[in-house]
């Protein structure tokens, strides 16, 4: 269960690489799904987000039933694609040997970006104090 490291092995060992990406990519989708369900990012729970701010859909009722129906639309099908095409980005990284893995990339442009929020978080939060309460 190990990529193929380098491009000649890829064209030696395709039902290899081909397995590898399905399972990856699987994994990687499935893995999507439950984050938003564990962190409390599904439909349902951003529906009820959405509704204790007072915010409403136009032309819709004012119903979290509603609301959350709407937002079903959309929450799965992109949370979908976009553990696909983490996933792929990931074997793809994998198979070319691009500078470590590709989960290894993806972890430090994730660890990077989550610094980036708290930098800022904390730069808006002295060039306006009144923010900072808001921001927690």
């Amino acid at each position: 269960m190990t990529p193929p490291r380098s491009i000649e092995v890829l064209l030696f060992e395709p039902f290899r690489a081909l397995f590898y990406l399905l399972v990856f990519v699987g994994l990687c989708a499935l893995f999507a799904v439950l984050w938003i369900d564990l962190t409390g990012m599904g439909p349902k729970d951003v529906a009820k987000k959405l509704q204790g701010s007072g915010m409403q859909i136009p032309g819709f009722r004012r119903d979290i039933r509603i609301l959350e129906k709407v937002l079903d639309r959309y929450i799965p099908p992109i949370t979908i694609m976009g553990g696909i095409f983490v996933g792929l980005l990931a074997t793809f990284a994998d198979f070319t040997g691009a500078l470590g893995t590709g989960t290894g990339i993806l972890l430090t442009v994730g660890i990077v970006y989550r610094m980036y929020e708290e930098l800022a978080k904390e730069q808006m939060g002295e060039m306006m104090p009144g923010f900072r309460q808001f921001l927690g």
